[in-house]
């Protein structure tokens, strides 16, 4: 996705690479949810236009989606 906006990209990568997703060493929040608020999604999405798209046809799942749980941030409770 980078490389359709600059000339070059360089990934620095610790570990090698699973066949399978799964937990690496390297990378100790691999392990927890991982959350792009509205107001983010909405930045990435000007940005990179189609993330979304991508990002739902690589199985995530939108903030709406059942089973995500409650959001601690300001203004998302009653």
């Amino acid at each position: 996705m980078l490389a359709d906006h600059f000339e070059q990209v360089t990934l620095i990568e610790r570990d090698a690479l699973p066949d399978s997703a799964q937990a690496r060493k390297g990378v100790p929040q691999g392990r927890m949810l991982h959350v792009l608020l509205p107001r983010a999604r909405e930045t990435v999405e000007r940005l990179f236009p189609g993330y979304g798209r991508e990002l739902e046809a690589a199985c995530g799942r939108s903030g709406n989606s059942p089973g995500l749980g409650s959001s601690n941030s300001p203004g998302s409770g009653p």
